[in-house]
């Protein structure tokens, strides 16, 4: 899938430029494009309601795609309804809407807004594809580069029982867990040590996980920890 956004969206990108260089100068197109002028209004409406309400229905009633929202984690769309939230969703449903109107503008506008919302669609296509290479490369790799990692270990090593950290791994299992590996050495009784533990793990799954192990963007988390101790 992401493959195939990204094909899609570099052809769209290179069939737009290539008409605007022919519109640019006075050579003659080595290719001859045939488009229609504009397409009438009731043309594509039938096709725009079907992809609409599809998207809803796989949306709303069968949660499709859930698991591509999760691991795409688009944290601007977050204030939207979850089916919304999924920018495979709302790329489909705002589309299909926008091609109801298009016929109703007039003949210059229809050939600037065309153009927009060809390209437009081609980005939206791009970032998609891009996020989900990055996303899906990640988990191949075993790694999780998300966001509060530097500020996890930052207050790991600040604790007071924290001699220091030999080891720390996060990584991604698969769309909805992730793991949190570390190997500490540590300083204190073994009553210490289990309240250092559950001090550790609750940090990981409130700053990384949102809390409770679960966040956001669905991903749960597991942490492991092995303790060396210190001799004071």
């Amino acid at each position: 899938m992401s493959i195939l956004l990204l094909f899609m969206g570099f052809d769209l990108i290179s069939h737009n430029a290539g008409h605007l260089l022919e519109a640019a100068g006075d050579h003659e197109p080595h290719h001859e494009h045939t488009h229609p002028a504009r397409v009438p209004a009731g043309t594509v409406d039938l096709v725009s309601l079907l992809a609409i309400a599809s998207t809803l229905i796989s949306a709303v009633s069968l949660k499709n795609h859930a698991r591509i929202a999760r691991a795409m984690r688009t944290v601007p769309l977050t204030f939207l309804p979850a089916f919304l939230a999924n920018p495979s969703h709302l790329l489909t449903l705002s589309c299909s809407s926008v091609l109801l109107l298009i016929p109703l503008l007039s003949y210059e506008a229809y050939a600037w807004f065309d153009l927009a919302l060809s390209m437009a669609i081609a980005l939206a296509m791009c970032a998609l594809g891009y996020q989900l290479v990055k996303t899906l490369g990640a988990m191949l790799l075993m790694s999780h580069s998300g966001t509060g990692l530097a500020d996890v270990l930052r207050d790991i090593e600040t604790d007071p029982a924290v001699a220091h950290v030999d080891e720390a791994k996060f990584w991604q299992v698969h769309y909805g867990l992730c793991m949190a590996n570390l190997k500490l050495r540590v300083t204190g009784s073994e009553e210490a040590l289990a309240k250092l533990r559950e001090r550790i793990t609750n940090l990981v799954r409130s700053r990384l996980g949102g809390g409770y192990g679960t966040g956001m963007g669905g991903q749960s988390w597991e942490v492991s920890m092995q303790f060396i101790l210190e001799k004071d």
